[in-house]
């Protein structure tokens, strides 16, 4: 039987499971802040062809 190293599997969780809570943390703060997760759609905005433009394109 080979010996198992429980110091180092204990380690392994918590680090493991201190990463899981990182990732939620900041998952939600992304789907919170980003314009393209809300709803599943698009944040409205004019597009190029209603904006003004000073320019005069031919």
């Amino acid at each position: 039987m080979e010996w198992v190293n429980y110091f180092k599997l204990a380690d392994i969780k918590s680090i493991l499971t201190n990463t899981v809570q990182w990732l939620g943390r900041n998952i939600r703060m992304y789907m919170e802040r980003h314009p393209l997760a809300k709803n599943g759609r698009q944040a409205k905005t004019q597009s190029r062809s209603v904006l003004p433009c000073k320019y005069r394109h031919r």
